[in-house]
């Protein structure tokens, strides 16, 4: 069964996050596999089994956090907003020695200073604005 019929029969957090790491990281898109927690909480966990990096979370957000967290702490990479930067991750998956589980501290949050930004942005196109808003996720 290929990747893309996998993705049509899933939730809709799920598709996104597939869709992202295809666009961040399309070399190693296979080897995330995204799951949807039930919690009322902002939640997510990360773990590794059998070279496959599983994230949890309770919806798309929750999961892209989860995500960063990996490429961070333990691939020591970080995703630009500059829709020509790649992503580098180093050869192979990175394995967890344990799972991860981490929830949200406050309920609401928030970004952007639209004044600030809003003197260049008005200027980009849709791959500036998607890279952005994976970024922001």
């Amino acid at each position: 069964m290929s990747f893309f019929l996998c993705v049509n029969n899933i939730n809709a957090n799920v598709k996104v996050m597939h869709r992202m790491v295809e666009r961040l990281l399309p070399q190693y898109s296979s080897s995330f596999v995204f799951e949807e927690l039930r919690d009322d909480d902002d939640v997510y966990e990360v773990e590794t089994v059998n070279g496959m990096v599983i994230i949890r979370g309770n919806n798309a957000n929750s999961m892209a956090v989860g995500l960063n967290h990996y490429l961070k702490q333990y691939c020591k990479t970080s995703v630009s907003w500059y829709a020509n930067d790649s992503v580098v991750l180093p050869k192979g998956i990175v394995p967890l020695n344990k799972k991860i589980t981490s929830k949200a501290k406050v309920k609401n949050r928030f970004f952007l200073n639209y004044c600030t930004f809003g003197y260049s942005l008005t200027w980009w196109k849709w791959r500036d604005w998607e890279r952005f808003i994976d970024w922001m996720a």
